[in-house]
């Protein structure tokens, strides 16, 4: 499992703060050493000196942004050695200066010292550490023009004065080397925590999103049915609004998960060839009946070149366009129009939602994408919602190397305007056939087998396939799944994959190495849609729409039976 890099900011805090202010730390230092150099009649090993300084000075810079961003026990380490060359690099200068001008030690050393410490000051990160590691060379210095100030005094000998001052410096040094250790165990320490936070944080959102999930599968499952075999008008209403309101529910849940992943850089996209009107049809019917309550039209425009077939994750494609329309036609009035508009730009595609609504100031653009910002509460632009969806949809735009971008005029109450930005590529359309709306009987003849340890999601999950015709055999656990398929051929297996005996992955394996079932259709119903991850065949999201499960059975079974005779 790949980790991602720490990014709360209490472990940031913990770890490091370097707020460094370096216009005027290397302004000060600048005019003291031109001051120095203009004293010194541009002494050459001076000016030397003092341009490997602020070289070091300026190197430093993008290491201080850096460990700003990620900070590492290396990058620290790094910066110590920096700073310490610098001191190194004065202190030079301290003793060259001196040597000509003995008259002037004090005044020199007391020079010197305040660039020191104002630099430290203006660090402002781990005072201690940068103040010892920044002085260490300078305290050495000043030790070593004290012996020989001493010894031009007094005559001493030069010994006994040449090993005290070894004995400062080493002590000096060797307190210095220890407080890295020490800050480097406790970066090391911090890291750990942070991974086994990271950790714990997916777990959580692991078994939090089966667990909501389950329970929404049987809510709209049941509605889903009940829809289908409704006697009349007034229990096909009732069916429709339980069944809305599952769907909200899920899209919450997923909005939450999502904005989770994103936070951590989790987030997977699975590029697969799509076909762009039918993707972005297939939206617009979703939100259809919510167009169709409030009286609102909803307009298309395909730009001619247009390409049939792109590769692109589709699944990621509808969930921005959905945010943006589900946005554009909640906050239009009624009577009023959304207009959806598609375009190929080189290698781009372009659409873009507008709505007719009260329109966003341009003060509260900048917090559009922001999770969980919502502008404001007038009746104008309310309604309920996380606010979420403008936040997965940038990031999500991100991800697919996109961006959105936001456009309006409040003043002139002419709505709002959000411009999604994807590169694509045109691609070939692939082998298995679009399937017709009308799913009835499509899976005649087949035998699935349905493994799931959850009585409703059975059910459910029976009810669509027998009504598309297949046969169905229930399993309750891994274990019993495996023992079926040991003495019963099937055509298909639906997955879930949180099973107690044996997981569904554990099936998975056991099926993938058993060369007799290489040609297994193999569906995986899990929050975590990405293929490659489960070695399954498809992966369907939780909770389960009846036509999604029907069509991507049949799709599977239609390119195995083709890949069998060719």
């Amino acid at each position: 499992m790949t980790l991602a890099a720490p990014k709360d900011m209490a472990l940031q805090e913990q770890i490091t703060r370097i707020r460094a202010d370096r216009p005027w730390r290397i302004l000060v230092i600048l005019i003291a050493m031109l001051a120095w150099t203009i004293w010194s009649h541009l002494r050459p090993t001076t000016l030397t000196l003092i341009l490997v300084n602020l070289a070091l000075d300026f190197l430093t810079i993008p290491l201080e942004t850096s460990l700003r961003r990620r900070p590492t026990s290396r990058k620290f380490y790094i910066y110590c050695t920096s700073l310490f060359l610098q001191s190194v690099s004065i202190s030079a200068v301290l003793i060259d200066n001196v040597l000509k001008h003995p008259e002037q030690t004090y005044f020199l050393s007391a020079v010197i010292l305040l660039i020191l410490v104002f630099n430290c000051l203006m660090v402002r990160t781990d005072k201690t550490m940068v103040l010892l590691v920044s002085v260490m060379p300078v305290f050495v210095a000043l030790s070593g023009l004290v012996v020989m100030w001493m010894r031009s005094n007094s005559g001493l000998v030069d010994a006994p004065l040449i090993m005290v001052t070894i004995c400062i410096a080493l002590v000096y040094g060797g307190a210095t080397f220890i407080l890295m250790l020490r800050r480097s165990a406790a970066l090391h320490a911090a890291r750990r925590d942070a991974i086994e936070a990271t950790r714990t944080k997916e777990r959580f959102f692991s078994v939090i999103g089966h667990e909501l999930r389950t329970p929404l599968n049987g809510i709209l499952g049941v509605a889903q049915l009940a829809e289908i075999e409704a006697a009349d008008d007034r229990g096909r209403e009732r069916a429709q609004i339980l069944k809305s309101s599952a769907n909200d529910m899920s899209n919450l849940l997923t909005d939450l998960l999502d904005q989770a992943k994103l936070a951590e850089g989790k987030f997977t996209i699975s590029p697969a060839p799509c076909e762009l009107r039918s993707a972005v049809e297939g939206v617009v019917r979703l939100h259809a009946d919510a167009a169709r309550a409030k009286k609102v039209e909803v307009t298309e425009r395909v730009a001619p070149g247009l390409p049939v077939w792109v590769r692109l994750d589709e699944l990621r494609l509808r969930q921005i366009l959905s945010n943006l329309l589900s946005n554009a036609i909640k906050h239009t009035p009624r009577h009023g129009t959304v207009s959806l508009a598609l375009e190929a730009q080189n290698d781009k595609l372009v659409f873009s939602v507008e709505d007719a609504g009260p329109g966003i100031d341009e003060g509260q653009i900048a917090t559009l994408f922001q999770p969980f910002q919502q502008l404001d509460d007038s009746a104008s632009r309310s309604g309920m919602g996380t606010g979420l969806g403008l936040a997965i949809s940038k990031g999500l735009a991100l991800a697919m190397g996109g961006d959105i971008k936001a456009s309006s005029s409040a003043e002139m109450d002419v709505g709002a305007k959000f411009t999604v930005t994807l590169p694509i590529a045109e691609c070939a359309a692939p082998s298995i056939p679009r399937i017709p709306s009308d799913w009835g009987g499509l899976l005649a003849g087949k035998v699935i087998l349905l493994a799931d340890d959850h009585k409703v999601n059975r059910t459910i999950a029976r009810g669509f396939l027998q009504r598309a015709g297949a046969t169905v055999i229930d399993a309750q656990d891994g274990q019993q799944a495996l023992d079926i398929l040991g003495r019963t051929s099937v055509d298909a297996i639906l997955l879930d994959m949180h099973m107690p005996r044996k997981s569904g992955h554990q099936v998975i394996e056991h099926l993938r190495a058993d060369k007799r079932r290489a040609n297994l259709v193999i569906l995986v119903v899990s929050a975590v849609q990405d293929c490659d991850i489960w070695g399954a065949d498809a992966v369907l999201p939780k909770p389960i729409e009846a036509t999604s499960l029907v069509e991507t059975l049949h799709g599977l079974l239609v390119a195995t039976d083709r890949r069998l005779s060719a």
